[in-house]
């Protein structure tokens, strides 16, 4: 009797895997046969849409080519809208609405499956129409945070006055998306992320606005936007040190002149976050004025100070190298360090080993122990 029920058992369970198999395999063979119909019917519109971005096919004959291949007909047009730009982009579009597409994706925005909401969110930026930025802003209320970012970074792409308010104004609400998100998109935007990043060093230092401000800064630098130069200045006589370095480092990376006197007057400032960071942008601006003030420098009582100096001294070449040189003979042990640990850091390429030497001895000068990093340190 078990003999016989575990034959039964074996007999259903193969039938069972061989049924699970003949319908993978048939869902195989149809989903191959569906890629190969849209792959064919994709080869026959592909010359239509381009005859007509051309001028040479009327959006009639393209609805009539096109018949019920909406999805492939949508695909197309997304596609062509990536990188075309001026009068083919107008007659896309236009396209996009004879079809019925646009009202199509609006509707999906209020779709109860989320990711229909974010693949509409991500249409509407592909499409790039300010009529829908106030449709994408309702999204940046929905329930899932992947719709609200769609929504935010198709804003972004638009860039239009309305959707850059849109994008400044969620600033100040980190339930909606978190800050890096936020300038993430301003990130993508290019050029027209000048405007967003002027509002958003604009706005008011308080709270969770410091740290927006702090984070445009960094990102103002990594675009490397010359035209926000005289708001990083502004920025260079704020009370809050965080911007101020900030604002310095942005400045380096754009390689933006500073005024003279006022990197003096950083150079010497209190805080020696300050000072250090002061004394890296000599070196970057190649500011011949401030060559002595680096020397000095090297003697300050904070190692990274000391550090920035003796870096900043090596980019004016040989000046800067001779000025090391005599430091190492200095009574300041701190100058005496930092110069022997730079030049020897450098040894064999701006000098080679046996130049060194000899100008080292003629100098009166030996090269002493590498002086470690952490020795200085004070």
């Amino acid at each position: 009797m078990f003999a016989q029920f575990l034959i039964w058992a074996i007999f259903v369970v193969g039938y069972g895997a061989a049924l699970l198999f003949l319908v993978i395999l048939l869902q195989r063979v149809r989903t191959f046969n569906e890629e190969q119909q849209f792959a064919q019917r994709r080869e026959q519109l592909l010359p239509v849409f381009t005859r007509y971005i051309n001028g040479d096919a009327s959006v009639a004959e393209l609805h009539g080519a096109v018949g019920r291949s909406l999805r492939l007909a949508e695909e197309i047009i997304l596609h062509f809208l990536r990188d075309i730009r001026g009068t083919g982009r107008v007659l896309l579009i236009e396209a996009a609405s004879d079809l019925g597409l646009l009202k199509q994706t609006l509707r999906d925005l209020h779709s109860w499956d989320w990711t229909r909401r974010d693949l509409a969110a991500m249409r509407l930026g592909v499409y790039g129409i300010p009529g829908t930025v106030r449709d994408l802003m309702e999204l940046l209320r929905d329930p899932r945070i992947e719709v609200r970012y769609t929504a935010a970074r198709s804003l972004g792409i638009i860039g239009s006055p309305e959707a850059v308010d849109a994008l400044v104004t969620i600033l100040g609400y980190p339930d909606i998306l978190d800050t890096p998100r936020v300038l993430e998109i301003v990130q993508i935007m290019g050029a027209q992320a000048t405007e967003p990043l002027r509002r958003m060093l604009a706005t008011s230092t308080n709270g969770s606005t410091s740290d927006v401000q702090l984070l445009a800064i960094d990102l103002v630098g990594d675009l490397r936007d010359y035209s926000m130069v005289p708001t990083l200045h502004q920025m260079l006589r704020s009370t809050d040190t965080e911007k101020v370095l900030r604002a310095l480092k942005a400045l380096g990376r754009i390689n933006a002149p500073l005024h003279v006197g006022e990197l003096m007057s950083l150079a010497r400032d209190r805080v020696w976050q300050v000072r250090a960071q002061a004394a890296r942008a000599i070196g970057q601006l190649g500011l011949e004025e401030g060559v002595l003030l680096l020397k000095d420098g090297l003697s300050d009582q904070a190692f990274w100070v000391r550090r920035n100096s003796a870096e900043a001294l090596l980019s004016f070449g040989r000046k800067g190298h001779e000025l090391l040189h005599d430091a190492m003979r200095s009574s300041d042990m701190f100058a005496r360090d930092m110069a022997t640990y730079q030049l020897e850091r450098i040894n064999g390429n701006f000098l080679g080993a046996a130049e060194y030497k000899q100008t080292a001895n003629g100098r009166g000068m030996t090269a002493g122990p590498t002086v470690l990093a952490g020795s200085t340190a004070g």
